[in-house]
């Protein structure tokens, strides 16, 4: 469970969040809605510990550290290698077998032999989603998962989110309601 009260942060003379509170329960899904700069991103670097608040408190039950998953907005793959040897590179002892069932899965469409340089928006997209969900963790963080996919990849990259994560607690970002309803996500808007 993560529980934040009052949570603030600045850049500089510019609030992002002002406030904020929520409980996002174990095994819970969520969606953060709002509009663009509106601190979604920032929430979840927050939550990652990749920044620190200016105030308010954020905990987190339970008896150790929890673990993450993430794709974050940009896709932070390996230009230079394949989908497979980018999904297996998150997580040790990952097969090949289980990232190419994984990938033919959402991602049939790509070629797993060519580098991901050579992939569209939305496959690398894929990549990034099917390597976070096969990462082993206690919550799995998404920021805007669904950038750049047609309506049938954002269909199949829901079923897929939704089969492997497990009881997992999801965190996902997005500006549209309908990716939301997609994987059963309880809506919380930021101010």
């Amino acid at each position: 469970m993560i529980e934040i009260k009052d949570l603030y942060k600045s850049y500089g003379d510019k609030a992002v969040l002002k406030g904020f509170s929520a409980l996002f329960k174990d095994g819970g899904r969520y969606a953060l809605m709002g509009k663009s700069g509106i601190g979604k991103t920032t929430l979840f670097r927050l939550i990652l510990g990749l920044e620190q608040q200016d105030g308010g408190s954020m905990e987190f039950s339970g008896r150790t550290e929890p673990s993450f998953s993430v794709v974050f907005q940009e896709d932070r793959l390996f230009e230079k290698c394949d989908a497979i040897t980018n999904i297996c590179a998150a997580t040790k002892g990952l097969s090949k077998n289980e990232a190419k069932e994984a990938l033919r899965y959402i991602a049939s469409d790509i070629d797993e032999r060519i580098p991901c340089r050579s992939l569209s928006g939305g496959q690398k997209r894929r990549v990034a989603v099917i390597r976070a969900l096969l990462h082993p963790s206690d919550i799995v963080i998404m920021d805007e998962p669904f950038s750049g996919l047609d309506k049938e990849a954002r269909r199949l990259t829901a079923e897929f989110i939704d089969k492997r994560l497990q009881g997992r607690t999801l965190l996902i970002s997005t500006h549209d309601r309908e990716e939301a309803e997609l994987l059963s996500c309880e809506l919380m808007f930021l101010p």
